[in-house]
């Protein structure tokens, strides 16, 4: 049973250690020091390395995570208020229809890795730069760059892996 679910400890660990990380590196923390950043810089890489090398086992929860993300988006929409805190109100509706609309478009294009794990590294590294920028979007809240990026990392990866095979057995020459 634990096995089964240790991909999504993985993941969730790794998004925390992202969030600490990301924080700590540009700034957001107490101590801003020089090698403080570095530091953070470092947790980065690590964190995205042992993501990297375990993506076989968290894609799947990935897809929930955006899908859920998504939704609660959907909610906060609807009805003016976050989710998880009521006593927050909405006051940029817009910045939430874009959350919710590239979430959605996360949620569509990670769909696949819920039922078969990637196949090929560049579909695992896809998965880790979409992590990554949940996370890093997560904490620059008005800048949704990072999110985008992610997308197009995810997209691009997609493309690769549908198109990619028609190329297969093909000589140039």
């Amino acid at each position: 049973m634990l096995y089964r679910r240790s991909g999504l400890v993985i993941l969730v660990v790794s998004f925390v250690a992202l969030l600490a990380g990301i924080a700590i590196a540009i700034g957001m923390a107490e101590n801003t020091s020089y090698a403080f950043r570095v530091v953070g810089v470092f947790v980065v890489l690590g964190t995205g390395t042992a993501l990297f090398l375990t993506a076989r086992r968290w894609a799947g929860y990935f897809f929930a995570l955006c899908g859920i993300a998504c939704i609660k988006a959907a909610l906060a929409l609807v009805f003016g208020v976050s989710v998880a805190v009521p006593r927050l109100v909405v006051t940029d509706r817009q910045l939430v229809f874009e959350y919710f609309g590239l979430l959605g478009g996360m949620s569509i294009l990670t769909f696949r890795f819920a039922t078969t794990p990637p196949k090929s590294n560049l579909q695992a590294l896809a998965l880790v730069v979409a992590v990554v920028g949940l996370a890093w979007s997560m904490l620059i809240e008005p800048n949704i760059g990072p999110l985008i990026i992610s997308i197009a990392a995810v997209a691009i990866a997609w493309i690769v892996q549908r198109f990619g095979q028609a190329f297969h057995g093909r000589r140039l020459a």
